[in-house]
């Protein structure tokens, strides 16, 4: 290594390497180490380059560490390098954006997300003096050293087979863990016979609490669930989540504005994820009033859209009226 060596800029505009493809490219001919220290990282595209190069890095042999905020939003990135074998350090107020790749370190302004990979300007260093080099290193030894001190205030999070009963678990097999809002919510939706509201940001795990919904419903309980979204590309994600558990014997149907689906195909499914127009005109189905009487489970995405004065009248209709079917 050269001592004296300057520094190489890196950017994702004007002069200088791309930032991106430098990461890439090191971290490719990796031979011993790949220590990456970086906030936020999420799974949009190129976010999950950096994600398979490390994990490949990996698999390679190699001595793989990351450091990262355990925050819900860095879950599916989480789960990818755990389910490598990558180890993980939770490090709740970390601000640093470093990756150390051998004898090189990078320093930089990039978080591994679709904001600041795509729209915002991020620079960095590449590092090769011997000095500077172990000084970052130092840095990830000491947050790994001290991983109980550096974590204080971080979120705890609980295995799946602590909360969810075996009969349920097939059905949500690619969770290993509940986030802190999950490890809260489950249990209730579980036990309780009453409504349940749960309020949280995006990305925060509410799909996950309304898949289990769903399930106490049909697999303990023997009824059919409705889980109502306010737009079809809403339902199709929650149907591609749910086309799963088709292996295992749950009939799905989606239903929104662009199917027309007979009333025996319907009647024949457990889990109906539906626009709340079309549920609404099913509803009024003379055929289906005896399907609809056994609902089990109701679960209704972006709830608060009852008060938008173009749409919220005909979603509050249609909870009252399926409060009255139901006696909800």
């Amino acid at each position: 290594m050269n001592r004296a060596a300057e520094p190489q800029r890196l950017s994702t505009y004007g002069d200088g390497a791309d930032l991106l493809s430098t990461l890439l490219d090191h971290v490719a001919r990796a031979t011993v180490k790949v220590w990456v220290k970086v906030p936020w990282w999420d799974g949009s595209p190129g976010a999950r380059r950096v994600l398979e190069a490390v994990i490949a890095a990996k698999r390679r042999g190699l001595d793989v560490v990351v450091l990262c905020r355990p925050e819900s939003s860095n879950d599916t990135v989480f789960r990818a390098l755990r389910d490598a074998d990558v180890p993980v350090t939770g490090v709740r107020y970390i601000h640093e954006k470093e990756v150390l790749v051998d004898d090189v370190a990078v320093v930089h302004s990039m978080n591994f997300t679709a904001a600041e990979m795509s729209r915002n300007q991020n620079s960095g260093f590449l590092h090769a003096d011997s000095q500077v080099v172990q000084a970052v290193e130092l840095g990830f030894r000491t947050l790994m050293e001290n991983s109980s001190a550096v974590a204080e205030g971080a979120e705890v999070w609980t295995p799946v087979e602590k909360l969810v009963p075996e009969s349920m678990r097939k059905y949500l097999d690619r969770f290993d863990r509940l986030n802190p809002l999950q490890s809260k919510a489950v249990p209730v939706v579980l036990s309780t016979d009453g409504h349940v509201m749960v309020v949280a940001p995006t990305s925060a795990g509410k799909t996950l609490i309304g898949e289990v919904a769903a399930l106490r419903s049909i697999v303990a309980e023997g009824r059919p669930a409705v889980w109502l979204l306010p737009a079809r590309a809403l339902a199709a994600e929650v149907t591609e989540t749910t086309r799963r558990w088709a292996e295992h014997g749950i009939r799905t149907v989606e239903l929104t504005g662009e199917t027309n689906m007979s009333s025996e195909a319907v009647k024949r499914a457990q889990l109906w994820v539906a626009t709340t127009e079309k549920f609404e005109a099913l509803y009024r189905r003379a055929s289906l009033q005896e399907v609809i009487g056994r609902i089990g489970c109701l679960i209704i995405d972006e709830v608060h859209l009852v008060g938008d004065p173009t749409r919220g009248p005909t979603l509050e209709s249609l909870i009252a009226r399926l409060r009255a079917t139901l006696k909800l």
